[in-house]
């Protein structure tokens, strides 16, 4: 028994890819292809006879028959008669430059362009008919050559069509090889322009380091607002505690203030300074000013000069803050506030160190994280390729028996 040697595999690169599958296809369509071929020269000589059907049309000189011409005046027809032959020379012309053209990569395609230049010729021909209609009708006794070779094209058009029709399934397994190759092309050139640039991993691993040494900085920062946090919470607690000692001492005698306040002649309000402790009672000066008209309050009182509810309750009440030393209290709560001013202060420094650190190490992550999913996506286009290979390799075998390998 005799067994047929396996076939040597074809290696290719895309270069070679579509030439070859071109040069297989226009093989396998070669049979039908030829009838094509065998049709042409029939349509060229039907042209010709067409042509020479227009030549003589120019020739004749004799007036439309009015028979079939209705209300259009005889010589309106007459000067039409002139550029309809123009206009067909035209069109002849035009379809001679036309054929002359190759559009397509394979014969077929080729031939498809041919076919498609025929048919509008006569599209365009019976488009010029029904624009001169007169004329058409006028002589129409002269219009038999132009019907037969019309017709000659038509018939041998339709040929044509039917004989490339029958190349049709082949050309679609053509076309859907060629698309499969320009698809595997489109992801290789997609492949090597994600690896055009070759510092791509140095700068990655750069903004990784970056990344990692942002992350170390928000951690001391974080540290060190954390202890700022502390420490101004306990800033605020003593200025809360030591207020609200001070109102407990002082908030016994405002409405005795009050009274004193209104009734004095003294320019001196001892309202303002129990309204703002901190702001009045800023200096010695300014205590002692406080302390002095306490004790003139306290002699008011004493002399029944305002009249209380309980005027020894009340003096006794002011005698209370007067030997308590406020003075004290008001300066160490002052310095507390000015250190609760600083306190907030190191916080807005660190939040805005904290916001420019997050910042950058988002920058640097992002561009980590561009370069992982870029490294990603080549991974995915080499897979993809290679299985674009894999099918397109199938395609050659299932449709041209051809044991093609493409190569890189």
């Amino acid at each position: 028994m005799l067994f047929r040697k396996p076939e040597p595999q074809i290696r290719l690169n895309e270069d070679s890819l579509l030439n070859y599958l071109v040069e297989l296809f226009d093989l396998q369509a070669e049979k039908n292809l030829s009838r094509c071929y065998s049709i042409m020269p029939k349509i060229e000589y039907g042209l010709r006879l067409f042509n020479e059907a227009n030549l003589k049309f120019k020739a004749i000189n004799s007036d439309p028959d009015d028979e079939f011409t209705g209300n259009i005046s005889t010589t309106f027809i007459k000067d039409q008669k002139g550029y309809y032959h123009k206009a067909l020379d035209g069109e002849i012309e035009l379809l001679e430059a036309r054929i002359k053209e190759e559009h397509g990569a394979t014969k077929y395609e080729k031939l498809q362009d041919k076919k498609a230049a025929y048919s509008e010729f006569l599209s365009r021909v019976l488009a010029l008919n029904s624009n001169f209609k007169g004329v058409v009708m006028g002589y129409s006794n002269h219009m038999g050559n132009f019907k037969k070779s019309f017709s000659m094209i038509e018939n041998n058009i339709k040929n044509f069509e039917y004989e490339l029709s029958r190349a049709s399934e082949q050309f679609s397994q053509y076309n859907a090889v060629r698309a499969s190759i320009e698809h595997l092309i489109s992801l290789q050139n997609e492949l090597h322009a994600a690896s055009e640039n070759p510092d791509f991993n140095e700068a990655s691993q750069g903004s990784q380091h970056e990344a990692e040494a942002a992350q170390e900085e928000l951690l001391d920062l974080e540290g060190k607002k954390s202890s700022a946090e502390a420490k101004l919470s306990g800033i605020r607690n003593e200025i809360s505690s030591r207020s609200l000692e001070l109102e407990k001492l002082l908030s016994p005698i405002e409405r005795a203030v009050r009274k004193y306040d209104h009734d004095a002649e003294s320019k001196f309000r001892l309202g303002a300074y129990l309204s703002d402790p901190y702001a009045k009672i800023g200096d010695e000066i300014a205590y002692a000013e406080f302390i002095s008209l306490l004790r003139r309050m306290v002699n008011k009182l004493s002399e029944h000069g305002i009249e209380l509810k309980d005027n020894d309750y009340a003096v006794s009440q002011i005698n209370l803050i007067i030997n308590a030393n406020i003075y004290d209290s008001i300066i160490s709560i002052n310095e507390l506030r000015e250190r609760r001013v600083d306190a907030e202060e190191e916080l807005k420094a660190y939040d805005r160190e904290l916001y420019a650190i997050r910042a950058k190490k988002a920058r640097h992550e992002m561009s980590v994280k561009e370069h992982n999913n870029e490294i990603k996506h080549r991974d995915e286009l080499k897979a993809e390729i290679e299985q674009q290979k894999h099918t397109l390799e199938k395609l050659f075998s299932d449709y041209y028996a051809k044991p093609v390998v493409v190569m890189d």
